[in-house]
């Protein structure tokens, strides 16, 4: 995942991205997220490569799915299809199937991420690590957790979990003065990087790669 994020994102889709920026006057995102629900309209893994083999001709490689670990078999056979790009899950809280877990191994262009308020996220953590898989934690925050996330109870669990990432996802609803809030934590953290974890706020720093890529954003 981390090679295809820098070599297929950050380079040659960058300068794709930034060609057709300049000569259609359009904005085109680095990344595209999708909300998977089993039976929904793009529940077709067709429809789903369909979607992305236009996406990569815009010069977008990384792609997030938040759905339940019921759509992994989804996310695998995509992955597979389009190799050149990044895939990451977030899993929805629930437990994580043995035969899931197996299936994931080899798809080394898919990581999967772990809600961690999840009361399995621990367990779910200990079977990919088990088998060697990369994976990483994430918490929505909200107006009224906004404050608290981060807290050092939080930050245990993570460092427990040894996920490589933590990410913060704003939930909907969310009012801009939260989502400052919490951007303006992970940064202060970040710049201390007193943990062996690398802590993103999901929105704020997907915005703010855009704004580095492209000149139009």
């Amino acid at each position: 995942v981390g090679v295809n994020l820098g070599y297929s994102r950050l380079t040659r889709g960058a300068r794709k991205i930034l060609d057709l920026e300049a000569s259609l006057g359009i904005n085109i995102p680095w990344a595209i997220c999708f909300e998977y629900r089993e039976g929904g309209s793009f529940a077709d893994v067709q429809d789903f490569s369909r979607l992305i083999t236009a996406g990569k001709a815009h010069g977008i490689y990384s792609y997030f799915f938040t759905c339940d670990v019921s759509a992994i078999p989804v996310l695998l056979s995509l992955s597979s299809a389009h190799r050149d790009c990044a895939f990451v899950l977030f899993a929805k809280p629930g437990p994580l199937p043995l035969e899931m877990v197996e299936q994931l191994y080899g798809a080394a262009n898919l990581m999967a991420c772990l809600n961690g308020s999840d009361v399995h996220f621990l367990h779910n953590a200990t079977q990919l690590k088990a088998r060697k898989l990369l994976y990483s934690a994430y918490a929505p925050y909200n107006d009224e957790t906004a404050a608290f996330a981060g807290s050092e109870e939080d930050l245990r669990r993570v460092l427990q979990s040894e996920s490589v990432f933590l990410i913060w996802v704003a939930e909907r609803g969310c009012s801009h003065e939260a989502r400052e809030e919490m951007y303006a934590q992970t940064l202060s953290i970040r710049k201390g990087q007193m943990y062996p974890v690398f802590v993103m706020d999901f929105f704020a720093d997907l915005r703010y790669i855009d704004h580095v890529i492209s000149e139009q954003s």
